[in-house]
């Protein structure tokens, strides 16, 4: 998830909401930027993945094997959130109150 951040969750061509309802912490990295740079979270959290190595969709169903995948790569698989249809892609940071929608993507 690095370089466009969480608004690379957008990716795909369906549209998507992507609700985001736990964010991991970020590293020690990521608020030395933010303090040296006085980018506010919404910048943070759509440049850079702020401790968030990937994301891992899956059904719910699949819940128990896709942990079970994750653990046999060392991979400590944490709840983020859930996926839905939506009119419009978009990603939704509860925690921070933070919105990104399908033009704010713009991948090179």
């Amino acid at each position: 998830m690095t370089g466009h951040g969480y608004r690379k969750l957008m990716r795909l061509e369906m549209p998507l909401r992507y609700v985001v309802e736990h964010v991991p912490p970020p590293q020690p990295v990521f608020p030395f930027i933010q303090d040296k740079t006085g980018k506010d979270d919404r910048q943070m959290y759509s440049t850079h993945n702020m401790g968030a190595v990937a994301a891992f969709i899956f059904d719910p169903a699949d819940e128990e094997r896709a942990g079970e995948v994750a653990e046999a790569q060392g991979w400590d698989l944490r709840y983020g959130g859930y996926v839905e249809k939506a009119p419009n892609k978009e990603v939704v940071l509860e925690e921070f109150d933070i919105r990104f929608e399908s033009k704010e993507l713009n991948i090179r």
